[in-house]
C-alpha cells in the first residue's frame, strides 16, 4: 500500500462531501441557527444592558459620534476666536501706534 493512499482516500472523500446537496444544506441550517441565536442573544444583552442602564455598542457609538462633533465644533470655534483676537490686537497696535503719533505733535 503506498504511503498516501490515506491522504488520497480522505481528499477524495471530502472532495465527494464538499460537493454533496444534502450535506451543505445541513451546515447551511446549522449556520443560519447560529447566527440567528446569535442575533437574539445580542437583542436580549442590548435589552439587559439597558435596564441596567448600561451603555449599549449602538449608544456607545452615537456617543462618540457626537463627541466627535462636538469636538470638530469647538476647534472650529476655536480657530475662529482666535482669528478674531488677532484681529482685535492688530487694531488695537494700530490705536496704539496713532495716538503715539498724535501725543509726539
Amino acid at each position: 500500500m503506498p504511503k498516501d493512499y490515506f491522504e488520497k482516500f480522505l481528499n477524495s472523500y471530502f472532495d465527494l462531501l464538499w460537493k454533496s446537496p444534502a450535506y451543505l444544506e445541513i451546515v447551511s441550517n446549522i449556520l443560519k441557527v447560529g447566527f440567528e441565536s446569535r442575533r437574539q442573544w445580542n437583542k436580549n444583552m442590548e435589552s439587559a444592558l439597558t435596564i441596567f442602564q448600561l451603555p449599549t455598542n449602538r449608544m456607545q457609538q452615537r456617543i462618540l459620534y457626537n463627541i466627535n462633533t462636538l469636538l470638530n465644533e469647538w476647534r472650529f470655534e476655536q480657530d475662529d476666536v482666535k482669528d478674531r483676537l488677532s484681529r482685535i490686537e492688530e487694531e488695537l497696535k494700530s490705536i496704539k501706534n496713532l495716538m503715539d503719533i498724535t501725543e509726539k505733535k
